[in-house]
């Protein structure tokens, strides 16, 4: 089964970082952070972006597809 799996929750906490800061720099609401860093909400590209803009990382580093589930 094809998934798309994230590092966020890792990155957040090695940049020192909340969901509530990424929430805030990129315009939406925790809770939306919460969901796309458990995984339990795919964000679009868009905001795949903004949050890979605030992190100075790229967007393939953070969000990736994993087949070996």
């Amino acid at each position: 089964m094809t998934r798309v799996r994230n590092r966020l929750k890792e990155i957040l906490k090695e940049k020192g970082l909340t969901q509530s800061d990424l929430a805030r720099a990129i315009g939406t609401d925790r809770s939306s952070v919460n969901r796309y860093a458990h995984g339990r909400t795919i964000p679009s590209f868009r905001t795949m972006s903004k949050i890979a803009k605030v992190l100075n990382e790229e967007v393939g580093n953070i969000f990736f597809v994993d087949d070996s589930a």
